[in-house]
């Protein structure tokens, strides 16, 4: 393989990688995302803790559509657990649950930016060995 042949499967190789540091990046933002959404439901699960029954709220329908509620039972949350099952649980073993996926989602975040890391390590060796070449 010539010189030139050599630096732009380097230069192809390169690109590639560059389009795995983006992916990688905007799943973490994503990732972050969740765990941002998660905190502040496990935040609402305690401030519903603080509500007394037969107590009237409004219940977000949705696109700023409000319907007046009355709170029955403060005791059971209906949680959706998937393939359209839901179970019914205290709004403290909710939040334990809650708890439990901010963790999982850190842990896959920590592990994503570790592999970003090492990309981003690779692609900087690349980059040398792309410049070493053309001089």
């Amino acid at each position: 393989m010539n010189k030139k042949q050599d630096i732009q499967n380097k230069y192809l190789e390169l690109q590639a990688i560059e389009q795995q540091i983006k992916q990688a990046q905007q799943q973490i933002l994503m990732l972050n995302q969740q765990i941002l959404e998660l905190m502040k439901l496990a935040e609402s699960i305690e401030d519903f803790k603080k509500i007394k029954e037969n107590s009237k709220t409004f219940v977000p329908l949705g696109s700023g559509i409000y319907v007046e509620a009355e709170i029955k039972n403060t005791k059971r949350l209906l949680i959706n657990v998937g393939t359209n099952v839901s179970i019914f649980r205290t709004p403290e073993e909710s939040k334990d649950m809650i708890n439990k996926q901010i963790e999982d989602i850190k842990e896959i975040t920590k592990k994503t930016e570790n592999d970003l890391y090492q990309i981003i390590t690779y692609a900087t060796k690349l980059q040398e060995e792309i410049r070493n070449l053309m001089e």
